[in-house]
This record gives C-alpha cells, sequence and structure tokens, in this order.
C-alpha cells in the first residue's frame, strides 16, 4: 500500500469494482473506459496496483473468495 493512502490500512479485507473511477451517483459517459475487465487490465487478478479511491471494503458477512466475484459479476450484468 502506498504511503498516501489513508482510506485503508494494512490487512484490510478490500476487493476492486468494476468500475475503477465511479464512486457514486450517476455514471459518467466515460465509465467504460475505466472498467476493469475490460478496457482496464486485471479484473480477475489476485494482486492489483488500483488508485486509492478504486478498492472497496470487501463485505464482512462475505468470505475473501465471495467477495472476489462480486466486480466479475457486476461486469457480467452490466454487458447483459
Amino acid at each position: 500500500m502506498g504511503s498516501k493512502v489513508t482510506k485503508f490500512k494494512k490487512d484490510d479485507r478490500v476487493t476492486s469494482h468494476m468500475f475503477t473511477k465511479w464512486l457514486d451517483g450517476k455514471p459518467k459517459s466515460d465509465e467504460q473506459s475505466h472498467a476493469l475487465g475490460a478496457t482496464v487490465d486485471g479484473g480477475l487478478s489476485e494482486y492489483m496496483v488500483l488508485n486509492a479511491n478504486a478498492p472497496v471494503f470487501s463485505p464482512e458477512t462475505l468470505t475473501d473468495n465471495q467477495s472476489s466475484t462480486l466486480p466479475v459479476a457486476a461486469f457480467v450484468n452490466w454487458f447483459s
């Protein structure tokens, strides 16, 4: 983790989300150009280098394996 990252700390459980720059609100027209597994490599990576705003906390009710499927589910649903 980079020295300027303040949102997370060592050992936090995090996962990526499909659109690395869409944090809230209505999606902008260029969101697809920031999509993991589409135009951005690494949608199924075990380790990633992401902007500090791109990861999200994994839900406490899900295992690591279950949390890791969330970005993929979004990707499939978005393009279905």
